[in-house]
């Protein structure tokens, strides 16, 4: 398990290429959700199997795995959003920052209106690992037994991990200087 405080402030991503910041999330952090997610839903599925409650509706593997599907669906549709229509405007701000060329118009409006449902949905996803992380940990002494469960209970400690790592990168140092470069490269175009 990575020490996130000791990541964020031992790499210095701040000082880094905006463009190679935006790579890094999408090869690390993307690729890690959507390989874990998979991973993670089958060891849950492996935990609900072998709960003597698993009919019980109220349950905590069923209460689990409910937060777990809407944590999964929030994601994959909050990735899609980042991957197909902010980032590739991200990397056009950039090249026309870089190439002094004029900026193409946003289909959203200002980037500040993307970056705002974005930052809604990060606290969105964090409350729902947040009841995630509470409900592993209030399951008994018999399920945290299961190797199954301490493995699922790490994947999910990891996976929350990685996500605050994902996000501190994209709250703290992606959105705010693409907001800032969008400022910039709008007073360049009302120049020329």
């Amino acid at each position: 398990m990575i020490n996130y405080t000791r990541y964020i402030n031992a790499v210095h991503f701040e000082q880094w290429d905006f463009s190679f910041l935006i790579d890094y999330i999408l090869n690390n952090h993307h690729f890690y959700i959507k390989r874990t997610l998979p991973l993670i839903e089958h060891n849950l599925e492996r935990c609900i199997n072998t709960d003597p409650n698993r009919n019980n509706t109220n349950s905590e593997f069923s209460k689990i795995i409910y937060c777990f599907t809407e944590l999964s669906n929030e994601l994959t549709t909050h990735l899609t959003k980042e991957e197909k229509m902010l980032f590739p405007y991200m990397k056009k701000m950039y090249i026309a920052e870089k190439n002094q060329l004029e900026l193409p118009p946003p289909p959203f409006g200002s980037i500040s209106k993307p970056v705002e449902v974005m930052e809604k949905e990060h606290n969105n996803i964090s409350g729902l690992l947040n009841k995630i992380k509470n409900l592993t940990n209030s399951c008994n002494i018999a399920e945290s037994s299961s190797e199954t469960f301490r493995m699922l209970h790490q994947e999910l400690t990891d996976f929350q991990e990685d996500i605050n790592i994902h996000f501190h990168l994209e709250n703290h140092i992606l959105f705010p200087d693409a907001i800032k470069l969008e400022e910039k490269l709008l007073k360049h175009n009302s120049i020329i």
